[in-house]
């Protein structure tokens, strides 16, 4: 092979990984932008649930599983923004689940143990999952 055959050779083996690559990295990007819209997309049902649930709430003054529910849903969006308000919605919410009905109410009581740790209540949060262990 010539010295212009070898260099023909290398500019179309440097053009081909040139494409795979800008392959490889055009499909990461689309990876990332749909993850990012399902995370959007995700985001915006937690926010009509709490939505949603916070009416049911204020309409059924009686009603724990309401409660307990926006309480999880509280907990889940302070978990993913990091907003401490969150979880002390979530806390009051579970409290409040639990003064309704303590009887049948797991869900609660592990809300509001994990609301309290997520806040570094630890003795509380203990307090809280012994409650449910002596159901």
């Amino acid at each position: 092979m010539n010295r212009s055959g070898a260099l023909v050779l290398v500019l179309v083996v440097a053009t081909v990984a040139g494409v795979a690559v800008g392959a490889s990295r055009a499909a990461a990007s689309a990876e990332r932008a749909e993850a990012a819209a399902r995370a959007q997309a995700e985001r915006v049902a937690r926010d009509q649930d709490i939505t949603f649930f916070e009416t049911r709430a204020t309409a059924d003054p009686i009603g724990a599983a309401d409660r307990a529910r926006l309480a999880a849903l509280y907990q889940q969006r302070g978990r993913e923004t990091g907003d401490f308000e969150d979880y002390r919605r979530a806390e009051g919410l579970a409290g409040r689940s639990l003064a309704l009905r303590a009887a049948h109410n797991a869900g609660s009581y592990v809300v509001l143990a994990s609301t309290l740790l997520a806040q570094h209540r630890f003795t509380d949060a203990r307090a809280a999952a012994r409650a449910l262990n002596a159901r």
